[in-house]
């Protein structure tokens, strides 16, 4: 019969009932994966079956009863949570916050459970508990007791110990290696120290002399700026002025060229037509004079033609006389025989003389039939010639016009591309001046871009410096808060706790503030006694003197404010001038301590050197308490305390100096952030407000190139466009050229054959 709160589990095997047991085992820590039936972390992990897919992580939770706080956790109930993933990470919880394996271990030693705990047994255990040896029954016993807590502390104390042991040795070792270097690093801790107070007196004067020169520069610089600035924009104005005076240049060079060129060829082609004119009206006089000629010996032939028709008309009525007269003679035939021979004579020249005059007449008749000819010839081809003159003429006035057009057109287009030209340089230097200040604008966003990246990595700088600063200060505080620095039974007091606490007032250390170049003297002073306890009651103190030896906790000196009291000093050495006066007036402190920092440190006297000391306590036979600021430290009677200390960390007065300095750092370096922040948001300003004007300027860029290759283009059309018609007019005026030449072969010609 089972009490209640007891559970059995039952089932055939490999339902799972030891996967139970397992799964307690392994959220308490079981590490090893074969004591839970396994062969890796992966088995833990559900791989799936035909149904089910497999899961990524294992979980599992072990809740316990802690409503009688058998465990050491204020909650009623305490949930121990393991997990693992597929990828080897796992993690402990206790109530759902992390934790470590260890902390689980701690909480269980004092219960008797865990891993190994006789709470949970499984299969085949019975038997290896009863084969075990007697040292592995010890331990079971020592678990079932619950005493494994203590053991584990021992362990670790144990191992702290060993570790302690060793860091002790390695200290021995450096404390025997730095008291080897102790000697040689005095001295040169001395030459160090001079070479520092050297340093930084030259750091001072250099740091003065660069101001000097850094100022004069800055003047000078500043001065040569503005020359510089002033002797640019005249320079940027003269190139200018420059610039269109020789544009200018160019332009009216190239047009006087041009008119130039123009006024010889129009010389030229003036002086041609003119010898041209002059060959012509040469050529028209010949062709006059040979057609006059012509005409002349067309009328003498006429007149020729008419006496032979006259002569031969004449011979013909001679004929018809002499015939009559034969006629008449031959009835007179026997009469006149005498005279028929002479007759016939006669006749026979007669005939003959006609004969030659007929033959005579043939030759003139074809003459004039050939001269008709040719003169018709003539005729025709003066007529010819007088059609293509008249043409050539036509054709010389069509091609002079056309040549006048040409010529206008020539002028308008050049004074279109003088305008294109001046538009395309204007564009030139809105392009050149856009292109100057956009390169401008790009230069001074590199600058303050490049600015702004030297502030960020300054200001990384100071955020990281800003992080150490603070780091030391928590780092301090925490020492402040522990009250690292002081002996075991001051911090003992200082940690108590009971009513006796709330009159203890604070160590000496924590009372008072000292200014840095009095520190030295002041710990030296004070000794010990810095570790003193102040109490408002002797009382108070006579509890604090109970609680330690209560605890063991050392011994403390206890400074009751209504039993202490320390008086004003006055000795005839306060006057002299190497006193600076006595320790309580080098300190700073609420008047509440008043006489108790009288009694510490009102009767010690501080002077600046050890020769100052020597000397104060020869004139007074030894009779005083003396500190330096460098540490030396003279008692009554003539004993002198100095040297050097070895520390480990600084001492509780350097450590409020060194505090109250890296707070007073901290403020200047957070003052130095806020300026540099503000300085480079600034400068990203600037930077975003160059980029949004620098984008304006593009898009005028792009427009302004674009218009400028356009007007480019349009220059390079009407040049193209210039040039074509000054092709044109040159054909025009060649073609003129050689209609002169055709108009005065054609004239000469013509008067050739007028001539013929």
């Amino acid at each position: 019969k089972f009490s209640p709160g007891m559970t059995a589990v039952i089932g055939p095997n490999g339902s799972g009932k030891s996967n139970i047991t397992d799964a307690m085992k392994w959220v308490l820590g079981e590490s090893n994966v074969r004591n839970l039936r396994g062969q890796k972390a992966e088995d833990i992990i559900f791989s799936g079956t035909e149904k089910r897919k497999p899961m990524s992580a294992a979980e599992v939770t072990l809740v316990f009863d802690n409503s009688d706080h058998q465990l050491d956790v204020d909650m009623a109930e305490v949930a121990i949570t393991r997990r693992i993933y597929r990828t080897g990470e796992s993690e402990f919880l206790i109530n759902k916050r992390s934790c470590r394996l260890k902390d689980i271990h701690l909480l269980l030693a004092d219960t008797g459970l865990g891993k190994d705990s006789m709470a949970i047994i499984g299969q085949n255990r019975i038997d290896a508990i009863l084969n075990s040896k007697p040292e592995e029954r010890r331990l079971i016993f020592e678990d079932v007791a619950g005493i494994s807590r203590f053991k584990i502390n021992k362990e670790d104390a144990l191992r702290r110990i060993a570790s302690t042991d060793r860091n002790m040795e390695r200290v021995r070792d450096v404390m025997a290696t730095i008291e080897e270097q102790l000697g040689p690093l005095s001295e040169k801790a001395e030459k160090t120290k001079k070479y520092m107070t050297l340093s930084r007196t030259k750091r001072d004067y250099d740091g003065a002399l660069g101001f000097h020169n850094y100022k004069t520069s800055d003047r000078l610089l500043t001065r040569f700026e503005n020359d510089n600035i002033a002797f640019k924009d005249e320079e940027i104005e003269l190139q200018t002025e420059l610039s269109k005076l020789e544009a200018r240049r160019h332009t009216l060079q190239s047009a006087s060229t041009k008119e130039q060129e123009q006024l010889k060829l129009w010389e030229a082609q003036y002086t041609e037509k003119q010898r041209d004119e002059e060959r012509l009206a040469g050529h028209l006089r010949l062709l006059d004079e040979q057609l006059k000629t012509a005409r002349r010996e067309l009328d003498e032939t006429s007149m020729r033609i008419s006496e032979l028709e006259a002569t031969q008309k004449g011979e013909e009525q001679q004929l018809r006389i002499l015939n009559q007269l034969i006629q008449d003679e031959r009835a007179q035939l026997v009469e006149k025989e005498s005279k028929l021979e002479e007759l016939e004579s006669n006749y026979k020249k007669a005939v003959e003389d006609v004969s030659a005059e007929q033959a005579k007449f043939q030759s003139l008749q074809s003459n004039r039939e050939a001269f008709e000819q040719h003169q018709l010839e003539l005729v025709s081809a003066i007529e010819t010639a007088k059609a293509s003159i008249r043409s050539l003429e036509a054709r010389k006035e069509e091609s002079t016009k056309q040549c006048e057009v040409l010529k206008a057109e020539i002028g308008h287009v050049d004074s279109e591309l003088q305008a294109a030209r001046g538009e395309f340089d204007t564009l030139g230097q809105q392009f050149n001046a856009i292109s100057a200040q956009r390169q401008a604008l790009v230069d001074g966003g590199k600058e303050a871009a490049l600015q702004a990246r030297e502030e960020r990595k300054e200001l990384q700088k100071l955020r990281t410096q800003e992080q150490r600063v603070k780091g030391r200060i928590e780092l301090l505080a925490q020492w402040e808060e522990q009250h690292e620095g002081y002996l075991e039974g001051t911090k003992n007091i200082l940690n108590g706790k009971g009513a006796w606490r709330e009159q203890i007032t604070g160590a000496v250390g924590d009372l008072f503030t000292v200014e840095d170049k009095y520190t030295t003297a002041i710990e030296t002073a004070l000794g010990g006694s810095v570790n003193h306890v102040v109490t408002t009651t002797a009382r108070a103190a006579a509890e604090g003197v109970k609680y330690l030896k209560s605890i063991q906790g050392g011994r403390v000196t206890f400074l009751p404010m209504d039993s202490v009291k320390g008086k004003p000093y006055d000795t005839p050495a306060l006057h002299e001038s190497c006193v600076i006066g006595t320790a309580v007036d080098c300190i700073s402190f609420d008047n509440t301590y008043a006489h108790i920092f009288q009694y510490l440190l009102g009767r010690t006297l501080v002077v600046s050197s050890m020769d100052d000391a020597i000397g104060l306590q020869k004139k007074y036979n030894q009779q005083l308490r003396i500190v330096t600021l460098t540490g030396e430290q003279f008692q009554p009677g003539g004993s002198l305390t100095g040297g050097a200390t070895k520390r480990k960390r600084a001492s509780v007065l350097s450590r409020k100096e060194e505090a109250t300095s890296l707070e007073q750092e901290l403020v200047q370096i957070e003052e130095q952030i806020r300026s540099l922040t503000v300085s480079l948001e600034n400068l990203e300003k600037r930077v975003e407000e160059a980029e949004k004007e620098r984008g304006v300027l593009d898009e005028s860029y792009q427009h302004t190139n674009l218009l400028y290759v356009a007007s480019e283009t349009k220059v390079q059309n009407i040049q193209n466009q210039m040039d074509r018609k000054k092709r044109v007019l040159r054909e025009e005026e060649q073609r003129l050229l050689q209609i002169d030449i055709d108009l005065a072969s054609t004239t000469a010609n013509l008067k050739d054959q007028e001539t013929a």
